[in-house]
C-alpha cells in the first residue's frame, strides 16, 4: 500500500517518503504504526469521497417513475426503506410520523381508485403519514400545520433515495382522497396521510426534465 501511495504521490508532485514522515521504511523490529496510520487515513478519505459520490448520483439519477415491471418487492426491502425515512430530520426531533405498507394488489388497485395522481401499476406502496395530535402536543400549531408537514417531506426523500439504490423506482403521489386512503388503510382520525409513495422495478427510464443550476443561487444576498 506505501509503494503505491509513494507513486501516486510522486505523479501528482506530492514530496517522496525521505521527506514525508508517514512513508517512513519500516525495517527490522521498528513499528509501522506511522505508515499503517496514514494508510488507514488515507482509505478512509477514499471512501468518504466514494460515499459522497453515490449520494449524489442517487439525487440526480431518481426519477419519478410511474411504469413498473410486475415482480413484487421483497417485505425486508421496503423495510429498509422505511428506516431510510426514519432517519430524516424533524422539527424539535418530534417523530410523528407513521409509515404504512402496502403489498396486497387488491388494496393498491382500491388506493388507485380513490388516487388520481397514481399511474401504472405498483408493485407496493409506502403511505407516508402524521399523527396531528401529538404532532400538537409536541409543537402546537406550527407542529401540526407546518414542520410534520416538512417532516413527511424529508423522510419521503430518505425513502425515494433509498428505494434508487435498491435498483428501484419511485413516485411522490399528493393527488388522493384522504378519508378514502383512511377509511382503507383503517387509519384512525388523527393518523392522516401526507403522501403516497409508489414503488416497483421501473418499466421505463424517462429523461431528466431540465434544471437551471446558474439562474436559482445566490450568495450572500439575492
Amino acid at each position: 500500500m506505501t509503494r503505491i501511495l509513494q507513486s501516486l504521490l510522486r505523479s501528482l508532485g506530492k514530496p517522496e517518503h525521505k521527506s514525508f514522515p508517514y512513508f517512513r521504511e519500516c525495517r527490522s523490529g521498528e513499528s509501522c504504526q506511522e505508515s499503517s496510520s496514514y494508510d488507514s487515513a488515507y482509505s478512509q478519505g477514499i471512501k468518504r469521497e466514494r460515499i459522497a459520490m453515490r449520494v449524489f448520483e442517487a439525487i440526480k439519477g431518481r426519477r419519478s417513475i410511474r411504469r413498473f415491471e410486475s415482480r413484487s418487492v421483497d417485505k425486508k426491502v421496503l423495510q429498509k426503506l422505511v428506516e431510510a425515512g426514519i432517519w430524516a430530520p424533524t422539527g424539535g426531533n418530534a417523530q410523528t410520523w407513521a409509515f404504512v405498507i402496502v403489498t396486497d394488489q387488491r388494496r393498491i388497485q382500491k388506493i388507485k381508485a380513490v388516487s388520481p395522481g397514481m399511474l401504472g401499476t405498483p408493485s407496493a406502496l409506502i403511505v407516508v403519514c402524521q399523527d396531528r395530535e401529538l404532532a400538537y402536543e409536541k409543537g402546537g400549531e406550527i407542529g401540526r400545520d407546518t414542520l410534520s408537514i416538512m417532516d413527511a417531506a424529508m423522510a419521503s426523500q430518505n425513502i425515494m433515495l433509498q428505494a434508487y439504490e435498491e435498483k428501484l423506482g419511485s413516485c411522490p403521489i399528493l393527488s388522493f382522497h384522504e378519508k378514502g386512503v383512511q377509511t382503507l388503510l383503517k387509519l384512525p382520525g388523527h393518523i392522516v396521510p401526507e403522501l403516497v409513495i409508489s414503488l416497483g422495478y421501473p418499466a421505463e427510464s424517462p429523461k431528466p426534465p431540465q434544471r437551471k443550476f446558474e439562474e436559482v443561487y445566490f450568495f450572500e444576498e439575492y
